[in-house]
């Protein structure tokens, strides 16, 4: 089985896109093997294409849309 793919990364309390995140942090930061801390003293965690939101997220520094899945709120269309 394999994880399905990034598409950003959480840290200070928003989303970012991998580039805005390695500018941010580092290129460490895409390096799934090494733990980065953003500047909350968060770990920065990978967010993944099949995750759920309830709006869609956009990177906090560029604001490119971000692939995700829409939460079925159970809502007639």
């Amino acid at each position: 089985m394999s994880w399905p793919p990034v598409v950003g990364y959480a840290a200070d309390a928003d989303v970012y896109c991998p580039r805005c995140a390695a500018a941010l942090y580092g290129a460490d930061v895409l390096d799934d093997t090494k733990t980065v801390y953003d500047r909350e003293g968060n770990a920065i965690g990978p967010v993944f294409a099949s995750e759920e939101w309830d709006y869609a997220p956009t990177c906090g520094r560029c604001r490119v849309a971000l692939p995700y899945t829409a939460i079925d709120d159970g809502s007639p269309s």
